[in-house]
């Protein structure tokens, strides 16, 4: 990054939060069971990432520069809570940067990693072709997310929330004021997403 010309794409997956846990670095929460050895790297990435927006505010891409920050998911090995729960997916975006004009703006839409390109792309002017993304920027968009866990999916929307199982084919969560609408949405989204793949 010391050396990086403009214009330029960086991505960077950080996997400290994932098992083992192995940082490197002494320990600030004593213990070694998962919990703590978690918490540890938790620390580390925290503090890793801070020491980068750190430096990086000196650098003059900095002015320029949009970092999106965006889990996978959330951390569900200590939790007895279903892999199907909408919680296991519920995750943080954070956008930052000298090129982020607008300050402390929070959007509360629904939405998930698929989003990030059509709602960059739309910032930027740039027409792009991800058919299965949305501007959550855009009052034109609908609020919701599509996920999948092991053998099924789940469909959020502001109202409803289902989690289907592909196995059983029936819902193992159903939530809301119209779970059966979420149900369709969602076996639609899936559908359209196989036939894309396998046309490719």
């Amino acid at each position: 990054m010391k050396r990086v010309k403009e214009p330029f794409l960086k991505v960077i997956l950080t996997l400290s939060s994932h098992e083992p846990f192995d940082v490197p670095m002494e320990p600030v929460f004593i213990g070694s069971d998962d919990l703590s050895k978690y918490k540890n790297s938790v620390y580390y990435t925290d503090k890793t990432l801070g020491s980068f927006l750190d430096w990086a505010k000196e650098t003059d891409w900095w002015k320029n520069t949009l970092i999106i920050m965006v889990a996978d998911h959330a951390a569900r090995i200590f939790s007895d809570m279903p892999n199907y729960k909408q919680n296991v997916f519920k995750i943080p975006m954070l956008w930052v940067g000298g090129a982020v004009s607008k300050r402390d703006l929070r959007i509360e839409k629904l939405g998930s990693q698929v989003d990030i390109p059509t709602t960059l792309l739309d910032q930027l002017g740039i027409i792009g072709s991800f058919p299965f993304g949305k501007d959550i920027l855009s009052d034109q968009s609908k609020s919701f997310a599509f996920y999948t866990y092991n053998e099924g999916f789940g469909f959020i929307t502001d109202s409803s929330a289902v989690g289907f199982d592909l196995k059983s084919k029936m819902n193992v969560l159903s939530e809301g004021k119209d779970p059966e609408s979420a149900e369709k949405k969602g076996k639609a989204y899936l559908q359209v997403l196989f036939n894309d793949y396998l046309k490719r």
